[in-house]
């Protein structure tokens, strides 16, 4: 099966763990137009009062992402036909023949 997630913060990530763990032999990218590494939002405060450092916030660099076998693209998605398995992107390419799950739906704009 071929799954894309779009939003690869914490509820992506989940959903992209969760897609491997059922699906082995997946093929699953990640859109997420926000730069990597996919750090912790809620830990910004800590941040801003210096009670963490800014590289504490990473919560999945490169490396998780190509342990997990997601293939990542600093992508906005910005319309879905699901009766046709098609997604389009702000670049105008258009995904077609996947599965897709939006990880945060209040972000999205399709």
């Amino acid at each position: 099966m071929r799954y894309v997630v779009v939003g690869l913060h914490a509820t992506g990530r989940s959903a992209c763990m969760w897609l491997r763990k059922v699906d082995k032999s997946a093929e699953i990218v990640g859109l997420d137009p926000s730069p990597l590494p996919v750090y912790s939002r809620p830990l910004i405060s800590y941040v801003l009062s210096g009670e963490m450092a800014l590289p504490d916030m990473d919560v999945a660099t490169d490396g998780f992402w190509k342990d997990l076998g997601v293939s990542v693209r600093g992508e906005r998605a910005v319309a879905l036909d699901p009766g046709r398995g098609r997604l389009e992107l702000a670049s105008g390419e258009s995904l077609a023949g996947w599965t897709s799950t939006r990880a945060n739906p209040s972000k999205s704009t399709w």
